[in-house]
């Protein structure tokens, strides 16, 4: 009878365990489900350098959105035409042969980019580690466990005290 106490405990260890490997999973997939705000940067001043990437203040950001709107001298400049527009690398590239452009003034870039809040930036990196570490656990507990119920089944096990 002591062997179904121990089996119980253990059963219901494995189940907070499991528990908690479902739950670190799904903590990570509410992060990559939160939603991100979308911070909008209008009237940003660039000097204008021809055929050389100029990178917008926010060209590190996650999540350049694909449009941007650039003036230039009052002007509103056509994409592809007058620059070109790089949300990979936030970087705008003003063609030297649009007469729209001239090197060396001031342009005006307006874009967008998501940002997530502060606490969700935070949190990320902890969850990430409970997330990385609980499937290793798991893994270095599950022979614990057997080896354990084998442990406790021997020792439950009746012994012939007669020597037959």
């Amino acid at each position: 009878m002591q062997l179904r106490g121990y089996v119980f405990g253990i059963a219901v260890f494995c189940l907070f365990l499991l528990a908690a490997i479902m739950g670190s999973f799904a903590m990570e997939a509410s992060y990559q489900e939160t939603p991100d705000r979308v911070i909008d940067v209008r009237d940003e001043e660039m000097v204008v350098q021809t055929d050389e990437p100029n990178a917008v203040q926010n060209a590190d950001a996650r999540g350049l959105q694909d449009e941007i709107v650039v003036y230039h001298q009052g002007e509103q400049l056509v994409p592809g035409e007058d620059y070109v527009w790089d949300p990979d690398t936030g970087e705008v590239t003003f063609n030297a042969s649009s007469p729209s452009v001239v090197d060396g003034e001031l342009a005006l870039v307006s874009y967008a980019y998501e940002d997530r809040s502060q606490a969700v930036r935070e949190s990320r990196p902890i969850f990430e580690d409970i997330a990385g570490l609980l499937p290793y656990v798991a893994l270095l507990l599950i022979p614990v466990v057997i080896l354990s119920v084998m442990a406790l089944a021997y020792a439950a096990k009746p012994r012939d005290t007669m020597g037959r």
